[in-house]
């Protein structure tokens, strides 16, 4: 096994042991272990299909470093939703969250495979969800809940 092939194995193995700490249908509440970003973060976002990963999963008020990596095998995109409704009850039409319906705090480029980038974004107290909003990504499970406390 290559070291890139036991990294992503780590990071999948990962995601499925935060995945089953939490309901999908109900919000993040900070409870990872993991303590919450300070101020300027950074959180580490890692997109795989069909997974977006952040640790810690809940950051303190302010600006918010999110370094955002594309561990997987298709192109995806990163984008930050303020939004009350559980993380995968967003509104969709025609295979994408309806960027209309909902209150997009900030949106990445899209991200080739290996891709990364740094965005950093004002976060007052409330509820987010970050998703990948390529066609048919965030119905396949492409989304996280993320909280500020």
């Amino acid at each position: 096994m290559t070291a890139r092939q036991a990294l992503i194995a780590a990071m999948l193995l990962s995601s499925l042991l935060v995945a089953c700490g939490a309901r999908a249908d109900t919000p993040a509440t900070g409870s990872t272990g993991a303590a919450p970003a300070g101020t300027g973060g950074p959180v580490v976002a890692h997109l795989t299909e069909w997974l977006v990963v952040a640790t810690p999963s809940a950051a303190k008020p302010g600006t918010i470093a999110f370094r955002v990596r594309n561990e997987g095998a298709l192109p995806h995109d990163f984008v930050v939703i303020r939004s009350d409704l559980a993380a995968n009850r967003l509104p969709t039409a025609g295979g994408i969250v309806d960027e209309q319906q909902v209150t997009v705090v900030k949106k990445g480029r899209p991200l080739t495979p290996g891709d990364s980038e740094e965005i950093s974004v004002d976060l007052p107290k409330g509820r987010y969800v970050l998703i990948c909003n390529v066609i048919g990504h965030y119905n396949s499970g492409q989304f996280a809940a993320f909280s500020v406390e």
